[in-house]
């Protein structure tokens, strides 16, 4: 986090009464919130930020660089199994 960001919270924090971590996870929770959605295969609308969708391409190039990893022992067997899932749950609602 830079310095914009930190002195942004700090005015906010002032002007409404709030703690910093307060501001800092309100702001943040839409961005986490979009993270998770795009994650799970699902197509998101930020008014004035525009929509936001996880590609067909996209879906099947982590896939691939997963496997990949995997079978070059670069990641875990958890890890692997986890994050395959993940993927495969959101190749199949494409």
């Amino acid at each position: 986090m830079n310095q914009q960001h930190l002195d942004l919270y700090q005015k906010l924090s002032e002007k409404y009464n709030l703690p910093v971590d307060k501001i800092k996870k309100v702001v943040q929770h839409q961005f986490e919130f979009t993270r998770q959605q795009i994650k799970e295969g699902n197509e998101v609308l930020l008014h004035n930020f525009g929509s936001f969708e996880i590609l067909k391409h996209n879906v099947y190039g982590k896939l691939k660089n997963l496997i990949n990893s995997y079978r070059k022992k670069k990641i875990e067997k958890e890890y692997f199994e986890k994050e395959f899932k993940n993927y495969w749950r959101v190749k199949q609602k494409l």
